[in-house]
């Protein structure tokens, strides 16, 4: 082996570079970068650190994509749950409101189900909401006058004088209180007239 020579400035710079690569080597994350750097310029040079901590860090990895998968499950099952618990009280406020318009507004089958059919075709979830917009576009209809020859109109029935006190009645809805009195005297009077049955 031939012995070269070399003057004291490069000697210094050489030294320098391994005490400066030493120091990195002694460093387990400055060991890392070096390898990395080695690996740049020669892909098959040999890098122990980070085979390692590949080695260690697939276990690792596989562990936590399996506590993620977990806690997507568990998080995907809350939410189904809650959205399940609100969708439940919904449809029990909805059959509740369901009921009262059967009950206190008078609906029928047909009008409940026209009532579903509005929410349906309008996204309203609130059933009162929707019975006013049904009631809005689909009025009752006006009550009909009968008419033709077996049609009564019983204010115009009385038109003789003694039945004068039971067409202001009428007329007054119940409220005058002198067709009232004279009714009654008149019933009395035509009861005392009449014989009683034995």
């Amino acid at each position: 082996m031939a012995i070269l020579e070399i003057d004291e400035n490069e000697y210094n710079r050489l030294k320098n570079v391994a005490n400066l690569a030493a120091a990195i080597h002694a460093n387990p994350e400055g060991r890392k970068l070096l390898e990395q750097a080695h690996r740049t310029v020669n892909p098959k040079a040999p890098a122990p650190t980070l085979e390692n901590e590949s080695r260690m860090a697939e276990p690792i990895q596989a562990l936590q994509k399996q506590l993620s998968d977990v806690a997507t499950m568990v998080k995907d099952r809350f939410e189904k749950e809650e959205a399940d618990k609100k969708l439940d009280a919904i449809k029990r406020q909805q059959d509740e409101a369901f009921d009262r318009l059967v009950n206190n507004s008078g609906y029928r089958p047909e009008g409940i189900e026209a009532v579903k059919k509005i929410m349906t075709e309008k996204g309203i979830l609130d059933v009162e909401v929707a019975a006013s917009y049904f009631e809005r576009i689909s009025p009752p209809q006006a009550p009909v006058t009968p008419t033709g020859s077996n049609a009564v109109n019983f204010i115009e029935a009385f038109n003789d004088d003694s039945d004068k006190a039971l067409q202001q009645l009428l007329q007054s809805r119940g409220e005058s209180e002198q067709a009232l009195n004279k009714l009654v005297s008149d019933a009395l009077n035509d009861s005392r007239k009449t014989p009683a049955r034995r």
